[in-house]
């Protein structure tokens, strides 16, 4: 018969840990370098822009079409006075009709060039970084445990059965 030895343990602990402290961020302003990319970005964003000379193109062909239309007008007769008064009517909706488009373009001139310096300040204007961190703290803790343990020993009689058939068998 074989001896068979029995272990049981218990064991049982406690920790208690505190931890207090605090952390210090520093930041800065830090200006960005201007390089030669830069440099033609702000050169960009300052570059001045014209009027759009296709307006000024297209109406000065409208107003000759305008004039050239007057001549005969469908053929009947009219005296010189309406002729004059009809061109004039016509040629006067047609300058209140390029002004306005004056009017947008230079808007629209406006708005790309605030849009350039706009990007042009966002990309070379100063950045805030960190500039340093400090922290600090204070940490306890205790700790206790407590266990015991119990061995027994004590004969099997199914082992020896078990060892004697497998040793019989060549296992």
């Amino acid at each position: 018969m074989k001896k068979v030895q029995k272990t049981t343990q218990n064991q049982q602990s406690t920790q208690n840990q505190q931890y207090s402290g605090n952390q210090t961020n520093k930041f800065d302003w830090m200006n960005t370098p201007i390089n030669a990319e830069m440099q033609s970005v702000i050169d960009a964003a300052n570059a001045p822009t014209g009027a759009d000379p296709a307006i000024a193109q297209r109406f000065a062909g409208m107003e000759e079409d305008v004039r050239r239309s007057k001549m005969d007008p469908l053929g009947a007769f009219t005296t010189p006075f309406v002729r004059e008064r009809s061109q004039l009517s016509d040629i006067l909706k047609l300058g209140a009709t390029r002004d306005k488009a004056m009017r947008e373009d230079a808007f629209n001139q406006q708005q790309g060039a605030f849009s350039k310096k706009l990007a042009a300040a966002q990309m070379t204007g100063p950045r805030l970084i960190q500039t340093g961190s400090t922290s600090s703290g204070n940490s306890s803790g205790t700790s206790a445990g407590s266990g015991t343990s119990t061995t027994s020993t004590g004969n099997n009689l199914f082992g020896d059965i078990f060892g004697m058939a497998t040793g019989a068998i060549g296992l």
